[in-house]
C-alpha cells in the first residue's frame, strides 16, 4: 500500500500546484474573497454579489455556467482566464473519451 501511495503521490502531486486555481473554478460563490489572489479579488467580490449569477450557477452544470454565462458576458476575464486553464489541464482526457464513446456507439450498431 505504500508504494501505491508513493506512485499516486508522483503521478498526481502537480495538481496541488494549482489547488487555488481548481478552487475558484469549482466553487466561485463560496471561497473568502479575502484568501484569493489580489488579482481576482474585485470580480470575486462582484460575482458573489450577484444573486443572479448565484441562481443560474446552481441551475446548471459548472461547464454550461462558463460556457452559457460567464464567458458570453465578458464580464470577468479573470475568472474566464482561470476558467479556460483548468478546462484545459483536462481537454485530452475529454477528447479521448470522446472518442472511446464514439467507438463503442459505432460498434453497437453493426
Amino acid at each position: 500500500i505504500s508504494q501505491l501511495r508513493t506512485e499516486f503521490k508522483n503521478r498526481f502531486g502537480d495538481f496541488r500546484a494549482y489547488k487555488e486555481e481548481f478552487r475558484l473554478f469549482v466553487a466561485p460563490f463560496d471561497i473568502d474573497v479575502s484568501e484569493v489572489p489580489t488579482w481576482f479579488q474585485m470580480e470575486a467580490i462582484e460575482l458573489q454579489c450577484s444573486e443572479e449569477l448565484k441562481a443560474k450557477f446552481s441551475s446548471c452544470s459548472l461547464f454550461n455556467f462558463y460556457k452559457n454565462v460567464i464567458v458570453p458576458s465578458g464580464q470577468f476575464p479573470s475568472l474566464i482566464d482561470n476558467a479556460l486553464q483548468v478546462v484545459s489541464m483536462f481537454g485530452s482526457t475529454y477528447r479521448c473519451e470522446q472518442l472511446f464513446s464514439k467507438m463503442k456507439f459505432s460498434k453497437s450498431q453493426h
